[in-house]
């Protein structure tokens, strides 16, 4: 029973995993096509995107190699931040339940996770930790 519960949360974060390179891939791609402004030969970028209510949806600057993210659920809260530098993943990054509490928190280099992560329940509770 044991393996099968290993297996199965094995399975689920390699599913978010995969879910989370895809929206961020996605957003990248669309990102892209934006208007950059140049100050003084430094590419600067801002994007704004907006559910169809009308409501924030996300959010991305960009200032000479480095950008900050954000993306927020259709009723305002935060759902996820972190930072770029040079086209990756770099520094902590943050994901959030849809009631605003953390739901789990570390850090990237070059797009790949390292150091110790910190998975939170939706009660703000910590439900356990790993080591990348």
């Amino acid at each position: 029973m044991l393996e099968e519960i290993d297996y199965i949360w094995s399975f689920n974060k390699i599913m978010r995993n995969l879910l989370l390179s895809i929206l961020i891939t996605t957003f990248i791609l669309q990102s892209c096509g934006g208007e950059l402004d140049y100050n003084i030969g430094k590419k600067n970028k801002n994007r704004k995107g907006y559910y169809p209510t009308g409501e924030l949806w996300w959010e991305y600057s960009y200032l000479n190699g480095v950008g900050f993210y954000e993306s927020y659920y259709e009723n305002g809260r935060p759902s996820r931040r972190g930072s770029y530098s040079n086209g990756e993943i770099n520094g902590v990054w943050e994901f959030y339940h849809q009631n605003g509490q953390l739901e789990r928190k570390g850090s990237y280099e070059n797009g790949v996770r390292i150091g110790i992560w910190e998975y939170y329940n939706e009660d703000g509770s910590l439900e356990g930790t790993e080591t990348y």
